[in-house]
């Protein structure tokens, strides 16, 4: 059953701006939470669906009786915002996102946001941004989640104590759309949050292709990237392949400068990392499941209410990670498919 009621305060209380692919993974993750829970949905098409076809959209099934949904064509119909919420997650579209995120801040009372990458498509929202939430005592996140993998960071701890140099590499990985959680699980390995990633060169590939989400494209070639004491080097190749779709996984290799015989290299697959791992002659294979994103929601939510503690990125330190790699990307749209200055149409 679907409910519009007035609000009760005595429930963990999660707003999801946006149930496209990504609203709809966050969704089915926080549902699980142990308790009562009230979710507030915002998204124009669930208004025009039936109660049975909308847990059948949402990919829910039959919810428990302590777990409440709540639907809302806008964010301007949100009238409680004396009410606060433990969480508000933004997952719309880039295009839409900072519109989105103004009103949140205006319309809404929250102690946390969380915001999806590719954060905003237009430079000059990025800036907006930053005067926005230095204004306002909310704790506000980007959805950067590699750091969240408990499991990740266990198989990577080993190499915190050196500089290295990451190659990630493969086949229609979505390179524009991803190229972000690299650069953020870099920050794992002592990078200081006021250190801004350095794009030394760029080889991008004048073919452009449209995304899976219309009016977004994809980006391929190779990109070289200074953070903190460590080198990051990207590649993406385009194929036949649908865009995006990584049939192969995404390669991942990290390998210490300062001890030359330490060595890792990963395969990347949804939920699952193979690996081998070479130090000082020892080689070790390896395969591990790993936590999906659809997984992580839950455990971000509770340890965000519960103990204040959470990997993801701040929005300062995510923006400071996204505007070299939107400024390099909007000059190659410019350039390749005339889009207008300053606009970076990933998503």
């Amino acid at each position: 059953m679907i409910l519009k009621k007035k609000l009760r305060k005595n429930e963990s209380s999660i707003m999801i701006i946006g149930v496209g692919a990504i609203g709809k993974r966050h969704l089915q993750s926080l549902i699980k939470i142990k308790g009562r829970v009230h979710l507030y949905l915002v998204d124009p098409i669930l208004n025009f669906k039936k109660n049975n076809e909308l847990y059948k959209f949402l990919g829910i099934g039959k919810i428990k009786s302590n777990k409440k949904i709540f639907i809302y064509k806008k964010i301007e119909d949100w009238t409680n915002k004396d009410f606060v919420l433990d969480l508000c997650i933004i997952a719309t579209t880039s295009d839409v996102r900072f519109s989105i995120f103004n009103k949140v801040m205006n319309f809404v009372s929250t102690k946390n946001i969380i915001l999806e990458k590719f954060l905003f498509n237009k430079i000059n929202d990025y800036y907006k941004a930053l005067k926005i939430c230095s204004k306002k005592q909310i704790t506000i996140y980007v959805n950067q989640w590699m750091r969240e993998s408990l499991k990740l960071r266990k198989i990577l701890s080993k190499y915190r104590s050196n500089k290295l140099d990451f190659k990630v590499s493969g086949v229609e990985w979505g390179m524009a759309c991803n190229i972000m959680h690299f650069v953020d699980l870099v920050r794992h390995f002592k990078v200081k949050n006021s250190y801004v990633p350095y794009v030394r060169k760029a080889n991008l590939s004048p073919m452009i292709r449209n995304a899976r989400r219309n009016k977004f494209f994809e980006i391929y070639g190779d990109i070289e990237i200074k953070y903190g004491s460590h080198n990051l080097y990207i590649s993406c190749t385009e194929s036949k392949f649908a865009t995006g779709s990584a049939p192969d996984g995404i390669d991942v290799e990290i390998k210490a400068r300062d001890h030359k015989k330490k060595l890792i290299k990963l395969n990347l697959k949804p939920g699952l990392v193979k690996g081998v791992e070479n130090i000082d002659g020892n080689v070790r294979y390896f395969t591990s499941k790993i936590e999906l994103m659809s997984e992580l929601s839950s455990k971000i939510f509770i340890n965000l209410k519960n103990y204040r503690k959470v990997y993801l990125p701040s929005l300062n330190n995510s923006i400071n990670q996204h505007l070299p790699i939107c400024k390099l990307f909007s000059k190659h749209f410019e350039k390749n498919i005339k889009t207008k200055k300053g606009l970076c149409p990933v998503t």
